[in-house]
């Protein structure tokens, strides 16, 4: 990928989340209303488009290792947004512990990920 894809790719998102935080506080939304809705904006071009469709899996052998992390992470915050929004419901009102809990799957998920990676290029 090219510099002006990868700012394209992250751009996109990042400015449909801007845009729904200050409606949402606009609109006078809870924080952790306003957080869901962000994740959602968020997570929203990667599940439309496909985090594959960004890192084709027969390029996996050959991919750069900042790549391939990059990549796991990516997989990780997809996997921790859907764990805020659906598996952790009695946490609705309480937006520092949805960080906290998003941070804290992120902070687990990634480094798991990235070994399991890593062990698969070795074999």
């Amino acid at each position: 990928m090219t510099s002006r894809d990868i700012v394209s790719a992250y751009a996109a998102p990042a400015g449909l989340a801007v845009l729904v935080g200050l409606l949402c506080r606009l609109e006078g939304d809870p924080p952790a209303m306003t957080f869901h809705k962000i994740l959602i904006a968020l997570v929203f071009p990667i599940a439309w488009r496909g985090l594959r469709s960004f890192f084709p899996p027969d390029k996996d052998g050959s991919r750069s290792w900042p790549a391939e992390v990059e990549f796991q992470i990516l997989s990780a915050c997809v996997t921790a947004a859907f764990f805020v929004l659906v598996a952790t419901p009695e946490m609705a009102h309480d937006v520092t512990r949805q960080i906290l809990m998003f941070l804290l799957f992120i902070g687990l998920a990634a480094p798991l990920q990235v070994f399991f990676a890593w062990r698969r290029r070795r074999s």
